[in-house]
């Protein structure tokens, strides 16, 4: 890839990364959005409960369809942001959402419950990015703020060596965690 003028030239064409938006990638981004709330309703809004019949063909269709959805957003996030440099407002946009969330949540579960949390739990709360309260968001967060960096190493790289690291990386994140499941393949 090489930038000239404001327009991305790939391998086999030209993408026109000002002018143009690219819906059907959006609305695949807005479907995958979808599956991951249909996910998160199975495995934690009471919806997993084991059902026979149709019902259960059912429930296990839509989550082995919807299981491949955080991938398909995370994939199509990079993929948006493979072009753009570091933006620090981007940055304190997410870290302030996340504070938001996390503050209005443990607010609400304090006051619902109606009892106060312990230090560990609060300290958490205050601080979800330092903990990984919410491995999602702090993940994301991660992957904004290092893409301008591993484009730059991308750019610099020969053929030959995006290869190799592909390679690496499809062995350590793919193969290695599917041979050991309960392994970090960055902590070799």
């Amino acid at each position: 890839r090489k930038q000239s003028s404001g327009i991305w030239i790939i391998e086999n064409g030209v993408k026109d990364m000002e002018n143009k938006r690219e819906y059907s990638l959006d609305l695949l981004r807005i479907i995958s959005m979808i599956m991951i709330v249909l996910l998160h309703l199975g495995s934690h809004g009471g919806m997993n409960a084991r059902y026979e019949g149709i019902t259960g063909y059912f429930q296990q269709l839509i989550t082995a369809v919807s299981i491949c959805s955080v991938n398909i957003f995370v994939l199509l996030s990079g993929y948006f942001l493979c072009d753009r440099n570091l933006n620090i407002h981007r940055i304190f946009k997410i870290i302030g959402a996340i504070l938001f969330y996390s503050w209005s949540i443990g607010l609400i579960v304090m006051i619902v419950t109606g009892n106060g949390y312990e230090f560990i739990s609060l300290l958490h709360t205050l601080l979800p990015i330092s903990y990984s309260l919410y491995w999602f968001p702090t993940a994301y967060l991660c992957m904004c703020m290092f893409c301008p960096l591993l484009n730059l190493v991308i750019m610099t790289l020969t053929r030959a060596q995006h290869r190799i690291s592909l390679i690496i990386g499809f062995l350590m994140f793919s193969v290695w965690g599917d041979l050991t499941p309960t392994s970090d393949p960055c902590s070799i």
